[in-house]
């Protein structure tokens, strides 16, 4: 069965198509605007802003390479090449975010109770960084408290891809009916190498490829209870949160919000 309905491939490629001038258009609003910090300028064009541009083109290559609609098993390399676009994905977001945090905590000299400079652990977006939360207006505080559930979704995936088990993308998936028959279309071939039928061979790893499709799943490990998730609409929803919060923190740096 397809992941996707034709109509949710349409909607993702479309969309998929405006990454592109929404991540230039962001871009071009952080680099034009005048800092007071020099540390906070630093952070929004050369981390911010160049971690946007990896988004855009993690993004790009994905839907490239492996569109959704996507038919039969992608080869070795494939696989390769998406997961590394989908690891450098999920870090660059959860960097891009990291920035922020580092733009309004310098451009706005937010400081601990002692009136020190905050440690760079104590700042974040995240709910355990209380501090800097409660530094930002109302509505932007709302927004985080309303993203809490994304926040810790995307810190699970940093902190298992940086310290645990690696994203990982299934090369292909196999109905629980169906494993029986694939091990022993798998056996025979095996066989037939060994007795240096080749033909009959090639013939029996089609037949055992063809009860086999490919998912676009990421997930830490297969001995996980957390379901897989879909990557080509992950991305994209990734990419969204982070140019809203990318949007709602120019307008408190700016004091419009």
């Amino acid at each position: 069965m397809p992941v996707f309905t034709p109509d949710q491939i349409v909607e993702l490629i479309e969309t998929a198509g405006t990454v592109e001038g929404r991540a230039q258009s962001l871009i071009q609003s952080y680099m034009s605007r005048k800092y007071n910090s020099a540390t906070a300028e630093e952070y929004s064009i050369n981390g911010f802003c160049r971690r946007l541009g990896t988004l855009r083109h993690c993004i790009k290559t994905i839907y490239e390479v492996l569109p959704p609609d996507f038919a039969g098993l992608p080869d070795r390399t494939l696989i390769d090449t998406i997961t590394i676009h989908v690891q450098a994905f999920v870090f660059n977001v959860f960097g891009a975010l990291d920035n922020l945090a580092f733009v309004w905590v310098h451009e706005r000299n937010v400081v601990g109770s002692n009136n020190r400079p905050l440690p760079n652990g104590r700042i974040g977006l995240t709910a355990d960084k209380d501090h800097v939360r409660q530094s930002f207006p109302p509505e932007f505080q709302q927004l985080l408290r309303d993203s809490d559930e994304w926040f810790g979704y995307l810190e699970a995936f940093r902190h298992s891809l940086g310290h645990r088990i690696p994203l990982y993308i299934p090369p292909f998936t196999i109905p629980p009916e169906k494993i029986e028959e694939y091990q022993k279309l798998e056996h025979e071939a095996h066989v037939a190498l060994m007795r240096y039928d080749f033909e009959g061979h090639t013939r029996l790893q089609r037949e055992r490829d063809s009860l086999c499709s490919f998912r676009p799943w990421m997930q830490h490990s297969l001995n996980t209870d957390r379901p897989p998730i879909v990557f080509h609409a992950q991305v994209l929803a990734d990419f969204a949160t982070v140019e809203l919060l990318g949007q709602r923190m120019l307008g408190a740096l700016d004091g419009t919000t």
